[in-house]
């Protein structure tokens, strides 16, 4: 997948199917948001992301056990989405790397900052994950699942897939409507169904909230806008449609 992200993107396909995009100037129809922090999708994340990294997961006799790698029975972050009128997506954000995980970051400042986070293992033989201190001095462990997230890159490089469905070879179409960048500028290109044409944002400022005209598409990719900083990209959070 690595090497079909980029060469499709940076290649002559690229050059010559990379139509540049446009944002939007009229209010936005209301979507779904993904704000990573949907409980149940951390939920079936292996070991609710305890560490930040979102690996390939899988159900397995009833618990979530990890993955060897994309398929239709393996995912990274998914969440069920109610769209207004009736309708519903499952909303699939993947690495595109090969890298094998990227990191839903803690927000909580607890968990955080060097003063109070620690490690703690709960037992249950998925490993240790970032806790808290207890007034007592020891590392107390929140429930993973109901902390608020956001989604980390691995490197500035990365590709991050989104896409609908439960089929990976044939995505089901949907929009993404906005999207908020965190503290590094990104890259945002989408796939036009039905005809396959790209179309592309090259560089979305950090720290802002875009709404984005984008067309039905099935597959939209993420990555940081220039490469060569040192870092990780954050996607704090988008709606869909």
């Amino acid at each position: 997948m690595k090497i079909t992200s980029r060469s499709l993107l940076r290649g002559s396909l690229a050059a010559s199917l990379g139509f540049f995009a446009a944002l939007s100037a009229s209010p936005a129809e209301a979507g779904c948001p993904i704000t990573f922090d949907d409980p149940i999708s951390l939920g079936n994340v292996f070991a609710e992301a305890r560490t930040s990294f979102a690996v390939w997961s899988r159900l397995v006799n009833g618990d979530i056990a990890t993955c060897g790698g994309p398929g239709a029975t393996c995912w990274m972050y998914r969440q069920q989405c109610l769209i207004g009128g009736g309708g519903s997506k499952l909303i699939n954000v993947d690495d595109d790397s090969g890298y094998g995980h990227y990191h839903l970051s803690f927000t909580n400042p607890v968990l955080t900052n060097p003063a109070t986070d620690c490690l703690v293992d709960p037992g249950d033989g998925k490993g240790s994950g970032f806790g808290f201190m207890g007034q007592n001095g020891q590392c107390v462990a929140p429930v993973w699942a109901l902390e608020p997230r956001q989604v980390n890159s691995h490197v500035s490089d990365q590709w991050i897939k989104v896409w609908n469905g439960n089929n990976p070879s044939a995505p089901a179409p949907f929009r993404m409507t906005k999207i908020s960048v965190g503290s590094m500028p990104i890259q945002v290109w989408y796939r036009r169904v039905p005809d396959g044409l790209w179309f592309h944002w090259l560089v979305l400022a950090a720290n802002t909230t875009f709404t984005l005209d984008m067309q039905l598409a099935d597959e939209v990719l993420i990555s940081g806008a220039d490469e060569r900083l040192v870092g990780s990209f954050e996607i704090k959070g988008f709606e869909v449609l």
